[in-house]
Formats: structure tokens, sequence, C-alpha cells
């Protein structure tokens, strides 16, 4: 299936981004806009299930990801 996407930052830079990524790669992509207000709770949801619909995450708040590190919730890119 496609690459799933979640950020938090402007649509249209995103969308244009994994544009280029799909091209480059060919790997398809599908992004939905989640504030970090949004993404911290529906990615404690899906810990706890064992299950997470996205395959990356892309926010410029450090401390989410200090935070997700250290519970090693986070995978090397």
């Amino acid at each position: 299936g496609p690459l799933v996407v979640w950020h938090g930052d402007q649509e249209a830079d995103v969308v244009k981004f994994l544009q280029i990524f799909t091209e480059k790669t060919g790997v398809q992509t599908v992004q939905q806009r989640l504030l970090p207000g949004a993404a911290v709770p529906k990615f404690e949801a899906e810990f706890r299930t064992g299950s997470v619909s996205a395959d990356a995450y892309m926010t410029s708040d450090a401390g989410i990801m200090e935070t997700m590190h250290k519970q090693n919730r986070l995978l090397r890119y």
C-alpha cells in the first residue's frame, strides 16, 4: 500500500514534497494533516492497540519526538 504520512505542516508544502518523493521513488503516498494536539492522542491510542496506521510523522516539535524516542516508538530513518 501507499506510504501514510501524518504531518502538522502547511498542507500545500507537504503535498508538493510527497509529489516529488513519489516521482523520484515510485512509492505512492497518502498524507493527513494532524496538529500535535490531535496526533499525539491518536498515536497513544494506536500504540495501545499495537497497530499504528501512519508510516511516518513529520513534525517540528522536538519534544514530541524526544518523548517517542524515550518510549522506543521510533525507527531509525
